[in-house]
């Protein structure tokens, strides 16, 4: 698929993201982060960040910086939407 058939595929369907996190997946994502060990001189670069999935999972962790990045315009309001921040 090339990238722009890409980005409008996942601006056509970020809709269907906001509910298709579960409890699992939640979890899992949980424990990687737990791994990670990620502390207050550490920066994340959140590659296809989405709909800002891992965001309220870092967002309590003293971090020196959070950058979330997406090729998904729609992706990415709904992120700033959900969570009232400035992208």
């Amino acid at each position: 698929m090339k990238i722009k058939n890409q980005r409008v595929f996942f601006n056509e369907q970020y809709e269907n993201w906001v509910n298709s996190v579960d409890k699992n997946k939640l979890r899992i994502m949980e424990q990687s982060i737990e791994l990670l060990r990620i502390g207050k001189q550490d920066s994340v670069l959140d590659v296809a960040c989405g709909i800002g999935v891992l965001y309220p999972l870092l967002r309590n962790i003293p971090i020196r910086r959070y950058i979330a990045i997406d090729i998904s315009e729609k992706m990415l309001e709904e992120f700033a939407r959900q969570y009232k921040i400035a992208i």
